[in-house]
């Protein structure tokens, strides 16, 4: 074999595997590529899945909460529609004006009128402090309508059965000051200081309606104007 054609030969091999090695290189970039872009549609997917998975788990979260705000204001709504007019009819036991003396009767009408008013649906907003406050007025009036014998109703033990409360139940002092007192002819204006227990009562189921509603709670959008401007 001539030199000149040796020199040719291995030019053409030389050439051969460059060519070849190009080509590995081309076909290894684009495999390098193409599990480029598969690891980032895979990413990309994953991500998809954890974005629907927190907003689902945010839903569930939010879902209840809507539910329950939507309840509580509902229920605000009906009851302070339903306290206002209970408020109301306790306007005749009220410390200021000082109305006329009360008799027995006008006592026995109270009690029917704050009766109706209970189940007429008013009675199904009452929270469980508030419902105490309304028995234990009622019960004042009842002492008032149906008693006749101060010796009876005097001692706790006696008032918890005349009232028919559970054991271990503490009346309030306005009670045990209605039980104590004398009461005669229905038709006669009733003791000073049976008026006064009524009152208190009275005055106690007022307050324990305004913190069911909050309506003498401060205003928080008022409280954050004034820090803002102060």
């Amino acid at each position: 074999m001539s030199e000149t054609l040796f020199v040719a030969l291995i030019g053409v091999v030389g050439t051969l595997f460059t060519g070849l090695a190009a080509f590995a290189l081309g076909l290894a970039k684009m495999a390098t590529d193409k599990s480029l872009a598969v690891a980032r549609e895979q990413g990309a997917q994953a991500n998809a899945v954890l974005l629907r998975d927190k907003d689902l788990e945010i839903a569930r979260l939010e879902v209840p909460q809507t539910l329950a705000i939507a309840y509580d204001t509902d229920l605000r709504a009906q009851r302070l529609r339903h306290y206002t007019r209970l408020w109301r009819r306790t306007h005749r036991l009220a410390k200021y004006p000082r109305l006329r003396p009360m008799t027995a009767a006008e006592a026995a009408a109270l009690s029917a009128t704050l009766g109706r008013w209970y189940f007429s649906g008013g009675g199904l907003f009452f929270t469980e402090g508030t419902r105490d406050a309304f028995f234990d007025l009622q019960d004042g009036l009842k002492l008032v309508i149906e008693r006749r014998d101060v010796e009876a109703a005097v001692d706790t033990e006696a008032l918890r059965g005349w009232l028919d409360r559970p054991a271990g139940w503490t009346p309030p002092p306005a009670l045990l000051d209605i039980a104590r007192a004398p009461i005669g002819d229905p038709a006669a204006p009733l003791p000073d200081d049976v008026v006064e227990g009524l009152r208190r009562l009275a005055s106690r189921l007022r307050t324990a309606m305004t913190e069911d509603v909050l309506t003498r709670a401060p205003s928080a959008l008022g409280s954050s104007d004034a820090a803002a401007t102060s």
